[in-house]
């Protein structure tokens, strides 16, 4: 199915997501209205892509083409936008291709106003940045059970790990080791904002990331 859409976009899809996918890792089940009692009990323990990532849906491989037509945009800088996931506000997670050969970049696109930024410089820094961000500054309003999320979170690293570098995934682990807790500033997770922002510096900084693009 991947080289179904490369042939139509025409562009490379990079390594990582072509593994995802043979690993079935970009399948969340059958979407729906039953989706939550059906699928993810099934999901839950063995998390496919960025299942509990903050505020991250993916976008089913059967209907990439279909939103990729959605999103065309005019650019003579842009080779092509690959839709993979979306967030609540409807904006689009895109691999973005200034040539067929190679991705140049991940951005996220305001379907509304046409705007994208730069969010990292390969799939692989937009992966270690999603995991990072999952245990910081966490919304437990309506959940009641730490442990539960935690584990939760914990399942999705073990299935991530194999993704990641050896260092990153000893960076997270970490991390995850952490207990889920009210931060003084009234933030709630593993890891405060200002250190996730300090680690992703280290991690995945370079020149074009927050760089807005207007279509």
């Amino acid at each position: 199915m991947l080289d179904t859409i490369e042939k139509e976009l025409g562009i490379f899809y990079p390594n990582l997501y072509h593994q995802l996918f043979d690993d079935g890792m970009l399948n969340w089940g059958k979407g729906g209205p039953k989706w939550y009692q059906d699928e993810y009990p099934k999901l839950r323990h063995f998390p496919p892509f960025l299942l509990f990532a903050n505020d991250f849906q993916i976008i089913e491989v059967s209907q990439i083409l279909n939103t990729a037509k959605k999103i065309q945009t005019s650019s003579e800088i842009i080779h092509a936008l690959v839709p993979f996931g979306k967030n609540g506000a409807g904006d689009i997670f895109c691999i973005i291709y200034t040539n067929m050969a190679s991705i140049s970049g991940i951005g996220q696109l305001n379907k509304y106003t046409g705007e994208m930024i730069i969010l990292a410089k390969s799939f692989e820094d937009f992966l270690f940045w999603e995991l990072a961000a999952a245990v910081s500054n966490m919304n437990t309003e309506d959940l009641e059970d730490l442990h539960s999320i935690s584990c939760d979170l914990d399942a999705m690293l073990q299935s991530h790990s194999k993704y990641l570098s050896n260092d990153r995934a000893n960076k997270l682990g970490a991390i995850y080791k952490r207990p889920i807790i009210e931060f003084e500033d009234g933030e709630t997770g593993k890891i405060l904002d200002e250190e996730l922002w300090e680690l992703l510096g280290n991690e995945i900084n370079f020149t074009d990331l927050g760089k807005k693009i207007q279509f």
